[in-house]
């Protein structure tokens, strides 16, 4: 059996309803063999005037992504009346414009009843049906539009901070900076690294002193831990933060050793910290990205031992995989990877049931993005050949942000996918500037900045502000 003949097979039991007779299901059988040069989209309703376009397009996706039609199917959509404002219809129809299939839902577009073609069936309810409808007829097209500004000189873009203010570093300094107005704070003077607590009223920064914890409010800063002594390189450690829990009230940070780092969880009501092991799992280049809200932490974790049994310590070790690790230190695989191919986290959805990552082979020759499905890591591969250089997610896990060098020497282009409706809404090119990783998303999810830099500093590094917004 073909697949064209296998679509048309499922695609005729998800229209046959329970107790379709023989006469029925040849009548859908006829429907989809039409030639799909010939299909056209009807938008008539029944007194006569005209669907808007944009309402007979946006009936054109629904029918399409809850599989009730497909490219040989034409499909309009209509009022029923008069008198019944509160009911609508979807009708399919073939080339000849034939009404096949017509679908009855109510003004909270729950599915109602069906019919196809001259035979008429009683009322009938699919609750999974019902349920996509409501969904998908809700969904709204968006676009994107990206305007440019100018950044403080040598200011490293690192997150939101509130409203239009953001946080980030010059140099050895963590400074606040607002957007309309152009002014910026200096809060720390030394500074190696930084990261902001969710709720942002605190800081967790290090340097030669060990680990603070900067307040906001009070400008207090408390230590969290000084240098540690290091056994493999006889000398102390700087500790660094890593990743904060999602009440803002412990900072996971690491000691960073040559091949495999010592991770504490620090308590800031406590005042102290305690380790936090790897009980079933090799400590090797590890690296924690994300500390979820049922508890769970999300690392990528190397190893250093191949399939086959070898072992010797390299670079990025023979491969690397995406874990969850309870509080316990028990960590659960999410990811299989073969040997010479490693996961790079970047990004989490909002409702925390994936991950973007991007996955590469050991000469990047091979950049995919995917999405990790949390907590049983199945991964979906997005569409796409080119090596992907960076990739972003919104905080409500719709919108998907990719990069991909080239097509020069320099220079990048940049896509954004809405995954609620499976299309492409914006497409970016530069030929100067070379993205930075980090996408700067607001909260709404409808807004995210991004840094360019030029590798040869003239002009100097810019500002990108996409904003997606209705169509």
């Amino acid at each position: 059996m073909t697949l064209t003949r296998l679509f048309l097979f499922f695609l005729t039991l998800l229209l046959l309803p329970t107790g379709c007779t023989v006469g029925g299901e040849k009548e859908l059988l006829q429907m989809a063999r039409v030639n799909p040069e010939a299909v056209r989209l009807l938008a008539v309703t029944h007194d006569g005037k005209t669907l808007p376009v944009k309402d007979a397009e946006k009936i054109g996706r629904i029918m399409h992504q809850i599989n009730l039609s497909s490219p040989v199917l034409g499909a309009a959509g209509s009022r029923i009346g008069p008198g019944k404002e509160e009911d609508y219809s979807i009708e399919m129809f073939n080339a000849a414009g034939n009404m096949q299939a017509r679908f009855i839902y109510n003004s909270e577009k729950q599915l109602i009843f069906y019919t196809s073609g001259k035979k008429k069936y009683p009322p009938y309810r699919n609750e999974a049906l019902a349920e996509s409808l409501s969904r998908l007829f809700a969904i709204n097209r968006y676009r994107a539009v990206v305007s440019e500004s100018e950044l403080p000189g040598y200011f490293e873009l690192k997150g939101w901070f509130d409203k239009n203010k953001f946080y980030g570093m010059r140099g050895e300094q963590l400074v606040v900076w607002d957007m309309e107005s152009g002014a910026s704070e200096t809060f720390i003077n030394d500074a190696w690294s930084a990261s902001l607590s969710p709720d942002q009223t605190k800081a967790a920064y290090n340097n030669r002193q060990g680990l603070s914890i900067l307040d906001f409010k009070t400008l207090a800063s408390n230590s969290a831990s000084g240098p540690v002594r290091s056994k493999a390189a006889r000398a102390a450690v700087t500790p660094v933060p890593a990743v904060w829990s999602p009440d803002s009230r412990k900072l996971l940070y690491a000691v960073e050793h040559e091949w495999y780092a010592d991770f504490y969880v620090y308590d800031l009501a406590a005042g102290n910290s305690d380790p936090f092991p790897f009980k079933n799992r090799e400590n090797f280049l590890s690296k924690p990205v994300a500390w979820l809200k049922n508890g769970d932490i999300l690392f990528i974790v190397s190893s250093s031992q191949s399939r086959d049994g070898k072992k010797e310590y390299t670079g990025s070790g023979y491969r690397s995989d995406l874990m969850l690790a309870g509080q316990d230190g028990v960590f659960r695989r999410l990811t299989e990877m073969d040997d010479f191919h490693y996961v790079e986290f970047a990004g989490l959805t909002g409702e925390e049931d994936g991950a973007l990552v991007i996955i590469r082979n050991r000469d990047n020759t091979v950049r995919k993005a995917a999405l990790a499905g949390l907590p049983g890591g199945r991964l979906e591969e997005l569409p796409g050949d080119a090596p992907v250089a960076s990739a972003g997610i919104s905080p409500d896990g719709r919108f998907i942000v990719l990069t991909f060098s080239g097509p020069g020497p320099r220079g990048y282009q940049m896509t954004i996918l809405d995954r609620e409706l499976g299309e492409e809404i914006f497409h970016f090119e530069n030929k100067v500037y070379t993205p930075d990783k980090n996408f700067i998303w607001h909260p709404s999810g409808k807004k995210f900045l991004f840094q360019d830099k030029n590798p040869e500093n003239n002009p100097p590094a810019v500002l990108r502000q996409v904003l997606i917004i209705p169509d």
